[in-house]
């Protein structure tokens, strides 16, 4: 009996975390973490279909939900941070720290009951969306009323486009394998605890591609309840 062919989308997982497992391993170790990061984005922008969204510029309900991301894209946002001029990143840094700081201890529905803003958000939209993760690229609603009252606290389901989420998935599950592969940590981290570690630490980012766990602390499996 002939073994079944590797489905098209397991083909593709393999492939892209072939992919990211190279950069991550690369001579270069500048470039490892921002190449794998920006292979995970390309590879969702890819490979999810367009669908139609009610999203919009300006629109910031999911802004204000607990975020996790892999280490790379972690690092990626630390980059685009110390890029930015002197005052707005040190400003942009200390609000980081600030936010770490005060939700320290809470976990993900004492979060959500507050509707913390993330702290990259400035004046409505996000300051560092060319490099936002993958959690907020695939996260998308097809109602906007529903999301504001999801804002307000009703027990009311979002719509999202599965066909992205199904994607973010496989792409989520690529970056794992690839993390694994090159002998890395392949956690899922909160965002705004993990950058504020890493903000905080010059070498950070050589010191996790050196395989040292330093996000650990900021691990998002933490925020729930029973599984830290």
């Amino acid at each position: 009996m002939k073994k079944p062919a590797v489905a098209a989308d397991d083909a593709a997982g393999i492939r892209l975390a072939r992919q990211v497992a190279g950069f991550l391993t690369a001579a270069r170790t500048d470039t490892r973490a921002p190449y794998a990061a920006r292979a995970l984005h390309r590879a969702f922008e890819a490979m999810a279909p367009r669908e139609p969204v009610a999203c919009r510029a300006g629109c910031n309900y999911c802004c204000h939900q607990v975020v996790s991301a892999r280490a790379p894209e972690i690092f990626l946002l630390a980059r685009a941070i110390r890029a930015l001029p002197a005052a707005d990143a040190d400003r942009l840094s200390a609000r980081i720290a600030d936010m770490a700081a005060a939700t320290a201890g809470m976990d993900v529905a004492e979060r959500h009951r507050r509707n913390l803003a993330c702290p990259i958000l400035e004046d409505g939209r996000c300051r560092l969306y060319a490099d936002r993760p993958l959690a907020c690229r695939a996260f998308a609603s097809t109602d906007v009323e529903a999301c504001a009252r999801a804002f307000a606290h009703e027990p009311i389901p979002i719509p999202v486009p599965r066909s992205a989420m199904a994607v973010r998935t496989l792409v989520t599950r690529a970056g794992e394998a690839a993390s694994r592969a090159a002998r890395l940590p392949d956690d899922q981290y909160e965002l705004v605890a993990a950058l504020a570690i890493v903000l905080a630490r010059a070498d950070a980012e050589a010191e996790w591609l050196a395989g040292a766990d330093l996000l650990a602390p900021a691990a998002a499996r933490k925020l729930v309840p029973g599984r830290a």
